[in-house]
């Protein structure tokens, strides 16, 4: 290696000189997003296997379930209930929004308001998700039922 290949291979970049974090490793917020991130993809992942599994497994391999009673999938007969459910859930992350721009502007009574229609719409969710759970326990649905013949 001669004199001048070793001096351009040791020389510097001009930003190496610039001050920087010595402590070296990652940041905590960094590492609580990418921890976050990293946990919910495993809960997703769960729910897939979990969907994947329990299809795999359907009774005669019918896929949705059919109930015989209706001649109808299972899930049809739940949607009523499910659909106004999320468009509230919904509705309540704008009026908490709401609330959050109100505050900011100083308003107290707009930022009350926003607030409590969000609480009222949050109640009623849960409402109806309490009346939900109980129409899936009454057709014998429960957290360790599974795909069964009937």
């Amino acid at each position: 290696m001669t004199a001048d290949s070793h001096a351009l291979t040791t020389e510097h970049s001009p930003v190496a000189s610039l001050p920087h974090d010595a402590r070296g490793g990652i940041g905590n917020p960094v590492l609580g997003m990418l921890l976050f991130l990293t946990s919910e993809v495993m809960f997703f992942a769960g729910l897939f296997a979990a969907y994947f599994a329990t299809r795999a497994n359907a009774p005669g391999g019918v896929w949705p379930p059919i109930n015989p009673e209706t001649n109808e999938p299972y899930f049809l007969q739940f949607l009523p209930f499910v659909l106004p459910a999320t468009i509230l859930l919904i509705l309540s992350s704008f009026t908490a929004q709401f609330a959050v721009w109100a505050i900011r502007r100083g308003d107290r009574t707009g930022f009350l308001r926003n607030l409590s229609v969000t609480v009222l719409l949050g109640i009623a969710f849960l409402v109806m998700q309490a009346f939900d759970y109980a129409l899936l326990y009454s057709e014998g649905i429960t957290l360790d039922a599974g795909p069964k013949e009937k």
